[in-house]
């Protein structure tokens, strides 16, 4: 089975993670987010910027798909609440249009909704490029790539013995 990465916005994650949640939406503003299955593995992979010192760039977290599907923005609000990684309808509302903005989508109001399941948030994240063989990740990418499980299951397992072990 193949494993997803995707960018996550460091807000979202933050919000989560200090929620603890093990079921959540990982939304994405445009409804395509389509090319999943249920039970594969997606993981975090935080923002690099330099201008938030909590963006480093490392892989924070990760959860299985149990389900996708696409729903008006308030229906998602309605059904699945701060679990969409933010503490108000209105903060919600305000996060899903900045990005439509960047995207020039303002007229569509559907948002794809990627429920993941068992969500764990790595205490020590890990940083991809060095601890998964042949990884690489482009400036260019701005949704996330596929590699394979045999490639980040022992950077995993590593991330994991570190994380129990605090």
């Amino acid at each position: 089975m193949n494993v997803k990465i995707r960018l996550t916005d460091n807000a979202w994650f933050v919000f989560l993670k200090n929620k603890g949640y093990k079921e959540v939406n990982f939304w994405s503003p445009s409804g395509r987010n389509t090319n999943f299955e249920n039970g594969e593995l997606v993981l975090f992979k935080k923002h690099k910027n330099s201008k938030d010192e909590d963006a480093d760039g490392l892989i924070v977290g990760g959860g299985f798909v149990k389900d996708f599907y696409i729903k008006p923005t308030e229906e998602v609000w309605n059904t699945l609440g701060d679990k969409n990684g933010c503490a108000t309808k209105d903060d919600f509302y305000e996060i899903i249009n900045e990005y439509r903005k960047r995207t020039g989508n303002l007229d569509n109001n559907d948002v794809g909704c990627l429920i993941l399941e068992n969500v764990f948030y790595l205490q020590e994240g890990i940083d991809a490029e060095k601890e998964i063989p042949h990884f690489t990740w482009s400036k260019s990418i701005v949704r996330g790539k596929t590699i394979k499980e045999e490639d980040v299951k022992e950077a995993l397992l590593k991330a994991i013995k570190i994380n129990l072990a605090r």
